[in-house]
């Protein structure tokens, strides 16, 4: 009776024998062994000296018992099964015919006894980081490869740097391109989403090698090296000249409007209006010319009216009534609804003014730089430092 047909008649004879054959898997167990119960059919296996039947028996098994083998020989055939397994535990060997394995043999799990072990290919050493010391290198790819950048200080705006050692994405913008970083400065390091260190941030401790998480990774935008709180922007610098240029540009690509304001109609307050929304992070606060100083402070926490002005508190809005404004505050007429426009220099008790000339409605090309004396009776100003973008 051959090995499958002893398996057959074991599956028919008893349920046990049925359980015995279901459970197969081995054991989880040290490297190199294997673990399986014995057949339950069987009754009790003697356990030999040796790979054999002519070796001497030095104990015995019992149906169903689990065995740890950790090696195999060949020996007498038992049913045709010259496969013996090794115990674990030195006490012999134990024919391979009895041992339940699901229809296969010991020699598939565990190797000859004996035999040398086979030689563990080695894993080879990572290659030295090229990443300089004291820096932090931003790499184009996943797990610190491809092209990097190596930076040592902070910086507001990443949009003019770009990947310089060589690899995948040398040349590349480093701007919102970053997949992963090696910080080897002794500091944590911070990179943000949004210029001036705004936005999303994942800090990036020292001596750490990691792929940028899901809010940083390819959206990087400025980098802060330390602790601390981060710079805030300077603030923009605004000349009559280029803010002039600024204001017919956008006036004659959006037919003399600023939203619901019309040169046509608003006059000198599209102006204001324009410059508030575009400009500043206030709310814009309607009213005539003559109104606009008190109604910005009436919108917006922290402003006030003040009738004179330094270098420091510039840009401000300018308001005047008609009847009582001097040369170069631009209204005039005495039932104008007033006037108002920007103040964007002082030299002294001299105040460089950009409004739309005279305040009456026109287009574009009405506004106009001029320079008038400050302070002025009549005028009224409100600071915008601290308030632009």
């Amino acid at each position: 009776m051959n090995k499958l047909t002893k398996i057959v008649i074991g599956l028919v004879v008893t349920p046990l024998a049925l359980i015995g054959a279901i459970a197969t898997s081995p054991a989880a167990q040290a490297a190199g062994t294997v673990t399986f119960a014995m057949k339950t059919a069987q009754g009790t296996v003697n356990i030999r000296s040796g790979p054999g039947t002519s070796y001497s028996v030095t104990g015995t098994v019992a149906p169903g018992s689990s065995q740890t083998y950790d090696c195999y020989k060949t020996g007498t055939a038992v049913n045709g099964d010259t496969i013996w397994g090794h115990l674990a535990n030195g006490k012999g060997y134990i024919t391979d015919t009895y041992i339940n394995e699901g229809g296969k043999t010991l020699n598939q799990f565990v190797g000859l006894c004996g035999a040398p072990a086979p030689t563990p290919t080695p894993t080879p050493a990572p290659a030295p980081s090229t990443c300089p010391t004291s820096t932090i290198c931003l790499y184009y790819s996943a797990g610190e490869t491809g092209s990097y950048l190596a930076m040592s200080g902070s910086n507001p705006d990443l949009h003019s740097f770009t990947f310089s050692a060589t690899g995948n994405g040398k040349g590349q913008s480093v701007y919102y391109n970053v997949h992963s970083v090696f910080n080897r400065t002794s500091s944590s390091v911070t990179l943000y989403t949004g210029t001036w260190y705004t936005g999303s941030a994942q800090v990036i401790s020292a001596g750490a090698k990691t792929d940028l998480n899901s809010l940083l990774v390819n959206k990087d935008a400025s980098i802060w090296f330390g602790t601390g709180t981060p710079p805030k922007p300077p603030a923009p610098t605004f000349t009559a000249q280029g803010l002039l240029s600024e204001f017919t540009t956008y006036m004659t690509n959006h037919g003399n409007k600023y939203g619901s304001y019309s040169l046509g109609t608003n006059g000198c307050t599209t102006l204001a209006a324009w410059f508030v929304g575009v400009h500043t992070n206030l709310v814009y606060g309607n009213g005539d010319g003559q109104n606009v100083v008190q109604y910005m402070v009436n919108h917006n926490s922290g402003l006030k009216v003040t009738t004179t002005l330094t270098s420091a508190q510039l840009p401000a809005l300018f308001s005047v009534a008609a009847w009582k404004a001097p040369s170069g505050y631009g209204a005039s007429g005495t039932n104008s609804y007033g006037h108002t426009g920007i103040v964007l220099a002082i030299n002294g008790s001299t105040a460089t003014v950009l409004s739309t000339g005279s305040g009456l409605a026109g287009s574009a090309n009405r506004a106009a730089i001029s320079t008038a004396t400050i302070p002025a009776t009549g005028v009224t100003f409100v600071s915008l430092a601290g308030h632009t973008k």
